[in-house]
């Protein structure tokens, strides 16, 4: 269909998602973008979005594929996904009709959003910094800006070509807070073999309660490292080819060159002093001035060459083989090394460009160093396991988090069965790794998973249900690799849990639970390994959750009791416990119906909130109930021996039936009574006590009192604690292998 209309009208837009869209690879690139996006956000946004909850809109969504993308990123924010063109977003409901979109322009919306998303947009526009205006003024919190960069011979599509002068630090009362430049060359599918920035405007006043590090703000300093060393020494040499009259200035900046380079590149300074050396204007040196007129000059000389060059190449950009054009490309990148440096010269001075040459260029060899030696590091730890199975935990959680939970209990009992297991951390808030760490005689802690996946030849690839960042990807270059999946479903798919579910993860789950021949699957409770039941015959287990028992079956030490409870104990009255999560399944009525029914008794509870649920319930004025925080690991035995009961509040849906707690067997390691409300892992053991109503609840309470010291009841503690060790489960998953 030939598009009459004016190019970027709304018209001309309605007309090309009606026609060609689709078969010119537009949705395909909609997703590249989006995913290159979410992968190079830094973690310290994700953190504050995800924390807060944050709305977002993604404007100019076109058919709405990079939503998905970025509900699966921001899995507790609601994404909206806007366009002027009606029949982009009639196509976007079509396809995904479990999310929200909207035809509107920017300026048209009537609310506001937290967070601001626009990948691809700006460049329609021949004055895009109108539309920006207008974007920032939707925009509470975060402005996320994906654009070409240095875009010099542009589709027809683009008006705009934006550069490191496009973009400044303030804009309104927003601040740049990170940046980030993006090979799109080194991607295989060649969907954009150029440039892309990635910017973030962050709102002032959030801005300094986020205390930005500089080294957020200059992750990518805006000269690319390798071409910005060859375009001094380039100049270097053009000076030096040309006899340029001023030698005795020159040696002086080359002695001052040679010094820079041998001294320490690590600068400190605050965000301020980046702002105020920006900011700093630099008087023109005349000489300096000469002498680029005359490199200018002699770059002229090759500038028809190059044109005619570019004209025959054009042929071949406009037919989209991109790949036949990056060679084009690179040399025209070069054509402009000598005008950046040289405006960048006039702009912040020839010391400050030198200094940043130097500083990068360091970096680049850093960089090269550190890969280098985690790629030796491998090496060795491969040689030194020679001949055992190799399982691969994708980034999911910090191996570090307060509570360990069972990722990390079966990554070090397979390591214990005889696996070669690496545990891979995206270092988000616990963690702090660059290489590889030992956990154990077999296990080790990464933040290297790219590197296992080209390193290693044969490994098996351990994902979780709860993991909403396995894309779709990497299972299919998993099993082209002839490489197994272990696949444990732990938890009820479920909103509660993680927010709203895209529907990429669940077609990735049904997925994973069909292909019996690539993947093992692994259910922890009941409900679950009988949904796996309906998909496959074979290569599947129940395995619930278990504990660490020696780690809780320690002796009551009185004292050495813990500060946050001496209080508590000194009562000696009956202590009611829990420790855990405070979430919507947490049934507060219930304990606040204990407290009343039972003020001789204490209750105390130990853990995190969750989801803010526990705020509204005001528990701090019942005089017997005390709640502290979340308590690591590693301590938490020497709170929870001082439990005379241990409990398991929960109200019954679709999450607790689906629940095996692992508290409930450390409850059993602690060996102390337990009671829970009638979930059904835990009608499974007979050493649990099950309140079916309130009630009920209470009296079991006081009847668990009463074993406390009954040998038989305490034996089967024992008994069933020792026969649900997590090295008995890591045995049942061995035996999947």
């Amino acid at each position: 269909m030939e598009n009459k209309f004016e190019v970027n009208s709304k018209n001309y837009w309605d007309v090309r998602f009606s026609s060609d869209w689709e078969s010119n690879q537009g949705r395909e690139q909609t997703r590249f973008f989006s995913n290159i996006a979410v992968d190079n956000i830094p973690s310290w946004l994700v953190s504050n979005i995800n924390s807060n909850r944050y709305n977002i809109c993604d404007v100019g969504c076109a058919e709405g594929d990079a939503v998905p993308i970025l509900s699966n990123k921001f899995y507790k924010s609601n994404v909206i996904g806007i366009d002027f063109s009606q029949e982009a977003i009639e196509k976007a409901k079509k396809y995904y009709p479990n999310y929200s979109f909207m035809q509107s322009a920017i300026e048209e919306i009537e609310e506001n959003y937290d967070v601001l998303f626009s990948s691809n947009v700006l460049e329609h526009f021949s004055n895009p910094f109108e539309m920006l205006e207008k974007m920032i003024l939707k925009t509470n919190k975060h402005l996320i800006l994906l654009l070409p960069f240095q875009e010099y011979i542009r589709v027809k599509e683009h008006f705009f070509t934006f550069d490191y002068e496009h973009f400044p630090l303030n804009l309104n009362d927003f601040r740049l807070s990170f940046y980030k430049e993006i090979d799109g060359a080194k991607f295989e599918h060649n969907l954009w073999p150029l440039k892309q920035i990635l910017l973030v405007y962050t709102k002032k006043e959030l801005f300094d309660q986020l205390d930005i590090s500089l080294e957020s703000l200059t992750s990518t300093v805006p000269i690319v490292e390798t071409e910005l060393k060859k375009t001094i020494e380039h100049y270097e040499k053009e000076i030096q080819t040309n006899k340029l009259s001023h030698e005795e200035e020159m040696g002086s900046l080359k002695i001052e060159l040679e010094k820079v380079k041998n001294k320490a590149i690590e600068i400190e300074q605050n965000y301020e002093k980046l702002l105020v050396k920006f900011n700093i204007a630099t008087t023109e040196n005349e000489t300096i001035n000469k002498e680029i007129k005359r490199v200018e000059q002699l770059n002229d000389i090759h500038f028809s060459q190059m044109n005619k060059k570019e004209e025959e190449l054009n042929s071949i950009y406009n037919s989209r083989l991109w790949k036949m054009a990056r060679p084009y490309y690179n040399f025209r990148s070069k054509r402009n090394i000598i005008n950046r440096i040289l405006n960048y010269s006039k702009r912040f001075g020839v010391k400050q460009t030198i200094n940043v040459a130097v500083r990068k260029a360091n970096d680049q060899t850093v960089k090269k160093a550190h890969s280098i030696k985690h790629k030796a590091e491998l090496k060795e730890i491969l040689a030194q396991h020679m001949g055992k199975e190799i399982i691969v935990f994708p980034p999911l959680v910090d191996w570090n988090i307060p509570l360990y939970q069972r990722p990390q209990h079966i990554a070090l009992n397979l390591a214990e069965k005889g696996y070669l297991y690496f545990f891979c951390t995206a270092n988000m808030q616990y963690d702090n790794i660059d290489g590889f760490e030992k956990l154990s005689d077999s296990c080790y802690l990464t933040n290297r998973f790219d590197l296992l996946q080209t390193e290693i030849d044969s490994k098996i690839l351990h994902l979780y249900s709860t993991d909403m960042n396995a894309h779709k990807e990497l299972i299919d270059l998993t099993i082209a690799n002839g490489d197994k999946i272990l696949y444990e479903y732990i938890d009820e798919i479920h909103e509660e849990l993680s927010g709203p579910i895209p529907l990429e993860v669940i077609q990735k789950h049904e997925r994973l639970l069909k292909d019996e021949e690539n993947c093992i699957a692994v259910g922890s409770a009941d409900k679950l390994y009988n949904d796996i039941l309906e998909y496959r015959s074979k290569n599947m287990a129940l395995v619930t959750n278990g504990v660490e028992y020696e780690h809780f079956h320690i002796d009551k030490d009185m004292y050495n009791v813990p500060v946050e409870i001496c209080d508590i104990v000194k009562k000696q009255k009956p202590i009611i416990g829990y420790f855990g999560a405070f979430a919507t399944w947490f049934d507060y009525e219930l304990v606040i119906k204990l407290a009343k029914e039972r003020p001789q008794y204490e209750i105390l509870l130990i853990g995190w909130d969750y989801d803010n649920s526990i705020q509204k319930y005001m528990l701090e004025k019942y005089s017997n109930i005390t709640v502290i925080g979340p308590i690591q690991y590693k301590n938490l035995p020497k709170y929870a021996i001082h439990f005379s009961v241990s409990t398991i509040p929960f109200v019954l849906n679709d999450i607790t039936e689906s629940t095996s707690p692992i508290k409930l067997f450390e409850y059993m390691a602690l060996g102390h009574p337990i009671v829970t409300t009638d979930m059904p892992e835990c009608r499974k053991y007979e050493s649990v006590l099950i309140g079916n109503d309130y009630y009920e609840f209470v009296e079991k309470i006081d009847e668990a009192l009463d074993l406390a010291n009954d040998v038989s009841y305490n034996s089967l503690l024992e008994k069933e604690a020792n026969e649900n060790t997590w090295s008995a489960k890591a045995e049942e998953i061995k035996k999947l292998f």
